[in-house]
């Protein structure tokens, strides 16, 4: 909620939902890294060290719990890795029946 609260309501011209905004700026932090200052340029600036902390409290706090799934659950490690890179490339995985391998 914070988040969203601090999006600007136009970026690049064109109007976005602040839902929108702030999927675009997570997905930016975590493709670009935390040194990217292109992540935080669209937030109000009077709001971008509140919205910085909890974006990066959420980063944090998926970290832990992927090293948690790739510690105790490899398997289910390997399929969550398996869909993002599907997601990511843009292809449809094949129905098969074989089990998941990486």
């Amino acid at each position: 909620e914070l988040l969203m609260g601090t999006m600007s309501p136009k970026q690049g011209g064109q109007l976005q939902s602040s839902q929108e905004a702030t999927w675009k700026m997570l997905v930016k932090r975590v493709v670009n890294g935390a040194s990217s200052e292109d992540t935080y340029k669209w937030i109000e600036p009077s709001l971008r060290e509140p919205a910085e902390k909890a974006v990066e409290d959420l980063m944090r706090d998926l970290e832990a719990w992927s090293m948690e799934l790739a510690r105790h659950c490899p398997e289910d490690w390997n399929q969550c890795c398996g869909i993002l890179v599907q997601c990511l490339s843009g292809s449809e995985k094949e129905s098969t029946k074989a089990p998941f391998r990486v």
